[in-house]
């Protein structure tokens, strides 16, 4: 079989182009509908916007709040060295930030410890 010959047979199950009336019905239609769509609703978008910067300010209020109030039981000593080594306008807050949660997790580490001799007594 030849070139010729597929091209032939293929020209036999080619199919035909759409009448020049079935494109104009279709953007008849579709220029129809287009006119019939209701106009875009903003209301969403603005809940949307909203709700999103509640959410903004509410997490940065509660990532700006000291996670305890007062200086009570920090060791000054250690604020104040580990101040010195951050530097900045910052480096205070968050060395009593830094020692605050190194308290705690000393604390923390005390009462496992604790339950664990007790646990281990009975």
């Amino acid at each position: 079989m030849l070139d010729d010959d597929i091209e032939g047979l293929l020209k036999k199950y080619r199919p035909a182009a759409p009448e020049r009336a079935f494109d104009e019905r279709v953007l008849q239609s579709l220029e129809s509908a287009a006119s019939r769509l209701p106009e875009p609703r903003t209301w969403p978008w603005a809940v949307a916007a909203a709700a999103l910067l509640a959410i903004t300010i509410g997490l940065h209020a509660v990532s700006m709040a000291d996670p305890a109030t007062g200086d009570e039981g920090l060791d000054a000593h250690r604020v104040q060295a580990l101040a010195d080594e951050i530097g900045g306008p910052q480096g205070r807050a968050m060395a009593e930030y830094i020692v605050r949660q190194e308290q705690r997790a000393d604390e923390e580490a005390e009462q496992i410890g604790a339950k664990a001799r007790e646990a281990v007594g009975r």
